[in-house]
């Protein structure tokens, strides 16, 4: 691990959560918040901001009820923060659908698959993110 960082995951699947939080905690950080759906994800994430705690990355779920992970990268890019914040998606299917466009348009570092596994990490490392 490099120093200590903070990470946002917003997710609403609850196992990939308790599997995702495990590995982050394990070979990341200690230091990992948590949302349900990406409207959650937005006031955690300013809530962050506002006591100067801000996430180094957030890994992001697409599809969510409430505020889906496209709502939440349109609010996330109002706020500005693409150069600060690394964004990581995180999927159950490796289907990417304009991939290269949205990756430019919001500044994503790279995809997932979910649950995240050792490899994972590896990955994060690979695109240092971590």
């Amino acid at each position: 691990m490099k120093e200590e960082i903070k990470v946002l995951l917003v997710d609403d699947d609850p196992i990939a959560n308790f599997i995702n939080q495990s590995i982050i905690r394990e070979y990341i950080t200690k230091d990992v918040d948590l949302a349900i759906n990406g409207k959650q994800g937005i006031r955690v994430l300013q809530d962050l901001i506002d006591h100067n705690n801000s996430p180094k990355f957030i890994l992001l779920d697409l599809n969510m009820p409430v505020m889906d992970g496209f709502e939440f990268l349109d609010a996330f890019k109002k706020m500005k923060l693409d150069k600060e914040i690394q964004i990581v998606i995180l999927t159950s299917f490796l289907q990417r659908v304009n991939t290269a466009s949205m990756m430019k348009f919001y500044n994503i570092k790279g995809y997932l698959k979910k649950p995240m596994t050792r490899g994972s990490v590896d990955l994060l490392r690979m695109l240092d993110i971590i």
